[in-house]
C-alpha cells in the first residue's frame, strides 16, 4: 500500500492529531487530479480536501451552481442518487478519504479531539450550505455585494454567469446590478 505524505499545516489550525493518527490518516488518504471541466466521481460521503484549484457543486436537474469549493476547503461527496455532481472549474488537486476509512480511523482513535474535529468539519460543511441560503434571502443587489465580500478569495476566478447561477439570478440581470 502506498502511503501519501500529506502536509498537515493547514489542518493543524483545526485538528489536533498525534503522529500515530497522522500515519493512520495518510495510510487511507488518496490523491486525485481533476482537469478543468471534468466531473469528480467518488462514493457517497467520501471526505474531500481541495489542495489546489476550484470545484463547484452543480445540481444536474436544474443546471444551477449550488456551492463553490476552493483550495484548503472541504467537501462531502453527495449521495449516489442525488442530482448533485462535483465539477472542476480549474485544474484541481484533491485529497480524499473513503467514508468507511474515515469511520475506521475514528473508531481506532482514542483521541476524542479527532472525533470532535471531524464533527466540526461536518458542521462547517453544513454552515457553508446555510451561508448560501442567507444570500438567497437578500435582495439581489445586496446578495451580489455580500457574495463579493464573503468570497473575495475566489470571486475574481469566477465567471459572472457562475455567480449569477449560484445566486439564482439571470446572468443579464446580474450584470446590470
Amino acid at each position: 500500500m502506498i502511503m501519501i505524505d500529506f502536509d498537515f499545516r493547514h489542518l493543524d489550525l483545526y485538528i489536533s492529531t498525534s503522529p500515530e493518527q497522522r500515519q493512520q490518516i495518510c495510510a487511507v488518504l488518496k490523491q486525485r487530479h481533476v482537469r478543468k471541466g471534468h466531473t469528480l466521481m467518488l462514493d457517497q460521503d467520501d471526505l474531500i480536501y481541495i489542495h489546489e484549484g476550484l470545484l463547484v457543486i452543480i445540481n444536474n436537474d436544474s443546471d444551477a451552481i449550488e456551492h463553490f469549493i476552493a483550495e484548503h476547503d472541504i467537501a462531502i461527496y453527495p449521495a449516489r442518487h442525488s442530482p448533485y455532481a462535483l465539477q472542476a472549474l480549474e485544474d484541481s488537486s484533491i485529497y480524499y478519504i473513503k467514508h468507511d476509512d474515515v469511520v475506521h480511523v475514528l473508531n481506532k482513535s482514542n483521541n476524542l479531539n479527532l472525533i470532535r474535529a471531524y464533527h466540526k468539519m461536518l458542521l462547517y460543511w453544513a454552515y457553508q450550505r446555510l451561508a448560501r441560503t442567507e444570500l438567497l434571502l437578500l435582495p439581489a443587489r445586496e446578495a451580489k455585494e455580500m457574495f463579493y465580500k464573503r468570497y473575495k478569495h475566489i470571486a475574481l476566478r469566477l465567471q459572472s454567469k457562475s455567480i449569477a447561477s449560484y445566486l439564482h439570478m439571470d446572468p443579464s440581470y446580474f450584470s446590470k446590478l
